[in-house]
């Protein structure tokens, strides 16, 4: 990996809570670059626990841009990881001590908002910056007509993977784009596969609705399961017959014993390892495979040939519409950041925290090198929010034969759910009954019950009116 400056000195955060939860999964790391400015104001980040790769990629930024003694500024931050973050966030808030830059997923942006935790950026961040955005980075951020964070990455939640070596022992000539050439595509590979391997690979359990609900928004003409003033839930009215066709298609999956009903692969994050290791001909799989491939296979040598694997978008009923949806992170301004004032030293002084917080995301996700750097060592399995930033990686990824792919998909995505999950969860239900051994049920019946589900959750939590669109 390049290296970015000179080394990041960490070291663990000894909290009550790290000493609960134990160093790593409860903990966290905290740092600065070593290049203390004398007087620097300083600005706090919490960084969410990925990748090694992403995590020392981000920590290596962050040492370059503090290598400025100038400007009076210190980027100091902190990395936690899932079970650590929201209690950190939360208590930091709650003590007056809120960081001025956090991460959050677009999912959960709404919910954000909402608890009046972070700030719109319109009068912080330039017009220009902002008209940066591309339409999927507009669509996730921007709620109630303001934008309220910076993209960071975007990451379809489904693509289909396949094997070309298998295909064409099977005489598959063309990626399967329909419902019906899926299930062709099955039969054919179902005939030549041995005892030991599937036909296709899914995700099963709660990753199912996650990864799914961008083919009900597809089988639905572009709608989701509630109606757009989160009043009322769609499935068995508006959506009832796309519904009933997707449900239908992905059951036979099952039926026709294409599709295992036990997760073989061990979750699904860990989907594609079943296709890399020759255990299913082909698998749904969110776009983050990509960098396992090259990295837990390709790189290692544990992948015969590595231009076996190919990729494209999963097989829909609406061919004009997107069948998948943008997982990913934004980067926000908590709202106590434009209640502090910068009295650290002359350069800054009057500036607010929220200014400061908001130059260091705009450098990082615009500066040419620092930028791109971080999606070309992930092999672009993650898209960026900025048209400009795209465009440099459009020059440089014309080897990468699964960039337009993901490329495509990201653009082209299903808006980003805001409700809740529960709503997510109930569609992701409905597969798991019709899937199950035991089901008597018809699929008419199931989508009502996932009706009645989705309006309890409506009414639960009080959505009706509060839909940011």
């Amino acid at each position: 990996m390049r290296k970015i400056g000179k080394k990041i000195f960490v070291f663990v955060l000894l909290s009550a809570f790290v000493c609960q939860a134990g160093c790593g999964k409860g903990g966290g790391t905290t740092g600065t670059s070593g290049l203390k400015e004398k007087d620097a104001e300083v600005i706090t980040i919490y960084l969410r626990d990925f990748e090694d790769w992403s995590n020392e990629y981000f920590m290596n930024a962050i040492d370059k841009y503090n290598e400025n003694l100038e400007d009076g500024v210190e980027i100091v931050y902190e990395l936690l990881d899932d079970s650590a973050y929201t209690y950190k966030t939360d208590s930091a808030r709650e003590a007056g001590n809120a960081p001025d830059i956090y991460m959050v997923s677009y999912s959960n942006l709404w919910q954000e908002v909402q608890n009046e935790s972070i700030t719109s950026l319109e009068g912080i961040l330039e017009e220009e910056f902002l008209a940066d955005y591309t339409e999927a980075a507009k669509n996730a951020t921007t709620l109630y007509n303001k934008v309220y964070a910076v993209p960071y990455c975007f990451e379809p939640s489904n693509l289909l993977f396949y094997s070309k070596s298998m295909f064409e022992k099977a005489g598959i000539t063309k990626e399967p784009q329909t419902y019906e050439e899926m299930l062709d595509a099955c039969e054919k590979l179902s005939k030549v596969i041995d005892k030991t391997q599937t036909v296709v690979g899914t995700p099963l359990g709660t990753p199912m609705g996650w990864a799914n609900i961008g083919q009900f928004y597809n089988a639905a003409g572009g709608s989701f399961p509630i109606s757009d003033d989160w009043s009322a839930s769609l499935a068995s009215t508006a959506n009832l017959e796309g519904y009933k066709a997707f449900l239908e298609f992905y059951t036979q999956l099952y039926t026709r014993a294409y599709a295992s009903r036990s997760d073989v692969a061990g979750g699904y994050n860990e989907i594609i390892n079943e296709l890399c290791e020759g255990r299913v001909a082909m698998t749904y799989a969110g776009s983050y495979a990509v960098g396992q491939i090259y990295q837990d296979y390709i790189e290692k040598g544990y992948l015969e040939n590595e231009s076996d694997i190919g990729c494209c978008l999963v097989p829909r009923l609406n061919a004009d519409l997107g069948a998948t949806t943008n997982g990913g992170w934004s980067f926000v301004l908590d709202a106590q950041a434009t209640q502090k004032t910068a009295t650290a030293n002359d350069k800054v002084a009057g500036k607010t925290h929220a200014e400061l917080a908001a130059a260091f995301i705009k450098w990082y996700v615009t500066d040419p090198e620092i930028a791109t750097g971080w999606f070309e060592l992930g092999r672009c399995c993650k898209q960026p929010g900025l048209k400009s930033v795209q465009t440099l990686l459009d020059k440089t990824q014309t080897s990468n034969p699964y960039y337009e792919v993901i490329k495509e998909a990201a653009n082209t995505a299903a808006p980003i759910p805001r409700y809740p999950y529960a709503i997510t969860q109930a569609c992701s239900e409905m597969i798991q009954t019709l899937i199950s051994k035991t089901n008597t049920k018809p699929v008419e019946a199931v989508i009502g019950i996932g009706h009645a589900e989705i309006q309890k959750q409506i009414d639960l939590n009080k959505l009706s009116g509060k839909s940011p669109d």
